[in-house]
């Protein structure tokens, strides 16, 4: 669960109820979640921008403001799951929701494994980092699997090679769609 792996810096209690709270009015697709399309759409074209997707959640959600993370959830929702345009349409919209919460659960991992805070991994880091993610490697493994996930091989694992491999090995969060590369 979350609630393990978050460090100090995230209120753990108000982020999992915040989730609870979106998981309930997308499960039910309510009224809420019309009004918070209303609320993202301001100028009631249809279409949402990145800039506009961040100013909404910094303004209604300042627990999922991670830029990181909101730049994966924006691109899943746009490009893989998406139509692939450069902009979140109302029938993406819970995809959008659904993974700005499971992109800022990875940056949470990701940012608790980057000592340096650089925003990127060593492989020192990743080795120290794997119990975070439940896993026991030895150092060849350790390195060889940091090697496949380091997809540009640059010597470092970037957030968004880290979220695509953990998607691809196992999606921690219940019900996230993330589909795998190809």
């Amino acid at each position: 669960p979350f609630s393990k792996m978050a460090g100090p810096s995230i209120n753990v209690h108000e982020f999992d109820k915040l989730e609870l709270k979106i998981k309930d009015i997308v499960n039910n697709k309510n009224d809420e979640l019309t009004k918070m399309w209303q609320a993202l759409d301001v100028n009631g074209n249809g279409i949402v921008s990145l800039a506009e997707v961040d100013r909404w959640v910094v303004n209604a959600f300042p627990l999922l403001d991670h830029k990181p993370a909101l730049m994966r959830a924006f691109k899943t929702a746009t490009l893989k799951e998406g139509d692939g345009d450069d902009w979140v349409e109302r029938h993406e919209f819970v995809t959008l929701l659904r993974n700005l919460f499971y992109y800022n659960r990875v940056f949470k991992v990701f940012e608790q494994i980057d000592a340096s805070h650089d925003r990127r991994l060593e492989l020192a880091e990743f080795e120290r980092g794997l119990p975070l993610l439940g896993m026991k490697l030895s150092a060849a493994e350790a390195k060889a699997t940091f090697e496949e996930i380091d997809t540009n091989h640059g010597g470092f694992i970037l957030f968004d090679e880290f979220c695509e491999w953990l998607a691809q090995k196992h999606c921690p969060v219940a019900g996230a769609s993330v589909k795998k590369s190809k």
